[in-house]
């Protein structure tokens, strides 16, 4: 691949963070509807439940059938992906070019799951707030303290991801043969597996918990501890 037309903002970029937008956009949505299913309820249960008992075969299987699920929805839109990027139509992905690609993908995915992680976020702070005459001055702490998240998800994810070293475990992912390079193939039928085993939302969420909640209790605290105004 050429990597001419990666300098400054070109026009395979904007195309590439098009198709990017749509992929996680349409999945989270997918991923989202599927929560309402039943079945899919009950054998997330299921896998759970296992997983207590250090079983871990059911997520497994989940995870890998929802991956295939994907790869065979968005075959196209990774294929259009790619060639965004093969601008010389070599039809190889190197290690310099893979980290290219993920420094895109990262940059779009905090762009489309930073809302959702940080209503989930909020929600859960908001039901901490306790009833009271001081709900309204706590709720407002509570909204400060949250306006926080964004930047510090945006530190977080540009921490973890954009290194190296998460650059050479997608690439290694995607290339089945070994070869030291992915090619077009590889690269569609190993895309959301690269992806999904390297960006760990879950840690996110529990380092952002562990960061704002003994915040939060600071802040309530010192409202709770604040005389009442004479009336």
């Amino acid at each position: 691949m050429s990597e001419g037309k990666f300098s400054g903002v070109s026009s395979q970029i904007v195309a590439a963070k098009g198709v990017m937008q749509k992929i996680l956009t349409e999945n989270m949505l997918r991923m989202q509807e599927r929560t309402k299913d039943k079945n899919y309820i009950k054998a997330v249960a299921e896998a759970n439940e296992a997983a207590k008992r250090l079983d871990y075969t059911k997520i497994k299987n989940l995870q890998q059938k929802d991956r295939e699920e994907a790869t065979k929805l968005y075959k196209s839109s990774l294929e259009e992906l790619w060639d965004c990027f093969d601008d010389n139509k070599d039809g190889v992905l190197s290690l310099e070019e893979n980290g290219k690609l993920m420094k895109i993908y990262i940059e779009v995915s905090i762009e489309v799951t930073q809302q959702r992680i940080q209503e989930n976020f909020t929600q859960g702070v908001m039901n901490t707030i306790p009833d009271g005459p001081r709900k309204a001055q706590l709720m407002e702490v509570a909204r400060n303290v949250v306006s926080k998240v964004p930047s510090w998800i945006k530190k977080w994810t540009t921490k973890h991801f954009n290194t190296d070293d998460f650059r050479g475990r997608t690439l290694k992912t995607m290339d089945v043969n070994k070869d030291g390079k992915v090619e077009k193939e590889e690269f569609t039928s190993k895309f959301f597996e690269a992806v999904q085993d390297g960006i760990d939302y879950s840690e996110m969420s529990q380092e952002m918990s562990a960061h704002f909640l003994p915040m939060l209790q600071d802040e309530i605290y010192k409202v709770l501890a604040q005389k009442p105004r004479p009336m």
